[in-house]
């Protein structure tokens, strides 16, 4: 290829018609560089397009592709396992962000006001999309390790305070849900009780999904059951997520609860087509 057309591997990144131009390109080359990632950061649209930074569908393309690094780095499996890490940074810390986009999405789109539950519903379908593929389980699980870590050894105030570390726990929480049943006892254990142990920490909108998630997989699809993690574990979850939900009445309805009966009827009757 020449310049031109190599330049244009990198900017097809953000296409929803052209994007898998790219996952082919350094799939072909079997990994990609730390450069060659800043070279995709640096075509988003957002950052190309003159005064359109207010625009929502760019923007949410944005923030997609960046959570999308980590399927990128399944198709660039013989990467470096820095160079997958630094890739695998920019996509955890774009979760909440992508949630928040999600948000504005279903409102704008579907003509409904869903509850947010539904876009960490989304936000579970997107890490089982990009990051469950076994040449990414091994820099994953450092950045879950090094989360619970932090999580020990922060204070309340501290984590109120870090968007960042907010963003990469609120990951590592969908991860583990998608991917229990495939980790290692040992991490899935430790996650769940450095979870329990440390959730008065937790800032409130993130807590209340987070454990309501983890109440609605247990002993499903042998994600979460004694086999696995304490049964003890097993029954604070629920504990901790009714605890929460009866402090923060407002939040939960916000979170869990349709405000409209039409617009729930309207997702009923889209679960019940065939």
């Amino acid at each position: 290829m020449d310049e031109k057309e190599h330049n244009q591997i990198y900017s097809l990144y953000y296409s929803t018609l052209w994007e898998d131009v790219t996952f082919f390109y350094f799939g072909i080359k079997r990994k990609i560089t730390k450069n060659q990632i800043d070279k995709i950061i640096k075509n988003s649209p957002v950052l190309q397009s003159e005064g359109l930074e207010q625009n929502k569908q760019l923007q949410l393309i944005d923030s997609l592709s960046k959570f999308q690094l980590g399927k990128l780095m399944q198709y660039a499996w013989h990467t470096s396992d820095d160079n997958k890490k630094y890739a695998l940074s920019i996509s955890t810390n774009e979760s909440i962000e992508l949630k928040k986009k999600m948000i504005t999405f279903h409102k704008d789109n579907l003509d409904m006001d869903l509850p947010s539950i539904v876009s960490d519903a989304s936000m579970l379908h997107f890490v089982e999309l990009t990051h469950t593929s076994i040449f990414i389980e091994k820099p994953i699980g450092e950045i879950i390790n090094e989360t619970m870590h932090e999580l020990e050894n922060c204070t309340k105030e501290d984590f109120e305070k870090n968007i960042e570390f907010q963003s990469v726990f609120y990951f590592s929480s969908l991860y583990v849900i998608v991917n229990a049943g495939k980790m290692p006892t040992k991490t899935l254990k430790h996650f769940m009780k450095t979870l329990i142990k440390n959730d008065d920490k937790i800032p409130t909108q993130l807590s209340l999904p987070i454990f309501g998630l983890f109440s609605l997989f247990k002993k499903k699809k042998n994600i979460l059951n004694d086999e696995n993690i304490d049964e003890a574990d097993i029954k604070n979850i629920d504990t901790i997520h009714k605890k929460l939900r009866k402090k923060n009445l407002a939040l939960s309805n916000e979170i869990f609860t349709f405000k409209s009966k039409a617009d729930l009827a309207r997702i009923q009757a889209l679960k019940n087509r065939k």
